[in-house]
């Protein structure tokens, strides 16, 4: 949507357009050559403005940072908020989520990659509305994914002495982040020679929430036709963008892994 079209004066629109600049000249910068080579004066070169326009807009680089962390997290959040409304029980939702957290790491690495900049040092040094804008953003992920695991415990899907909420949305967090980030880093590929990350990611997921007795357990789902539904049903144009056209088995294609496997033989 064009700034004209949410009712900004021309003065605001020229700045929120030099403010988007300069945060896309900082991303280049960081990603490519880290945060110590993020200097506000390359920022400034970079973004064809002077250093006083990127400090008017921003208190520091740590300011920046956040900044772009923030608009990663808008972004991851506005596909796990379409997930989170495919029709079903709460663990085939939490799939639909799931798929939601795979797609952003693949789509844009690159903003997957500032969130694990954007430590507890960096954050300190931001200014307090632009670290607010994160945190808030950050608690309506958490609150997303609370509703969920919520839910489920209320249906009666997932018993309470198993473990408690906060764990159960922890451990699904830090396999979804973690994951990614190891294979961000080489670790998937390299080290234990398995190139095909998110069928690594979906079993793992499947087998976190068998360990907690979530049902329906995955024995009971045909999750490659569930995972291809929701992609057909809820994230089409971005599947499509990575694997090709109707691809909703992702690397199969266009056809189940059972029926590949049946004609192959």
């Amino acid at each position: 949507m064009a700034y004209a079209d949410i009712g900004f004066s021309a003065k605001q629109r020229d700045m929120l357009q030099r403010e988007q600049c300069i945060l896309s000249a900082a991303e280049g910068i960081l990603v490519n050559d880290g945060f110590f080579d993020m200097s506000m004066v390359r920022i400034a070169q970079k973004s064809k403005c002077t250093r006083a326009v990127v400090y008017l807009h921003f208190t520091s680089r740590e300011d920046i940072v956040v900044a772009l962390a923030g608009r990663a997290w808008e972004k991851r959040l506005e596909l796990l908020e379409r997930a989170v409304k495919y029709p079903g029980v709460a663990r085939i939702r939490m799939g639909a989520v799931a798929e939601g957290f795979a797609l952003f790491y693949r789509l844009y690495p690159e903003q997957f990659s500032i969130l694990h900049k954007t430590t507890e040092a960096i954050c300190e040094k931001a200014s307090p509305h632009r670290l607010e804008r994160l945190r808030r953003v950050e608690r309506a992920t958490g609150d997303l994914l609370r509703g969920l695991v919520e839910e489920a415990v209320r249906t009666g899907n997932l018993p309470t002495d198993k473990a408690d909420v906060e764990e159960i949305i922890f451990a699904l967090s830090a396999l979804a982040t973690g994951g990614f980030f190891l294979h961000e880093l080489g670790f998937t590929r390299v080290t234990l020679q398995a190139p095909d990350a998110m069928d690594k990611f979906w079993r793992s997921l499947n087998v976190l929430a068998d360990a907690y007795q979530w049902r329906p357990l995955s024995a009971d789902v045909d999750w490659e036709e569930t995972l291809a539904d929701i992609r057909r049903t809820v994230f089409a144009e971005e599947v499509q963008k990575i694997y090709g056209p109707e691809a909703w088995y992702g690397q199969w294609g266009a056809h189940h892994p059972k029926y590949k496997t049946a004609h192959l033989a």
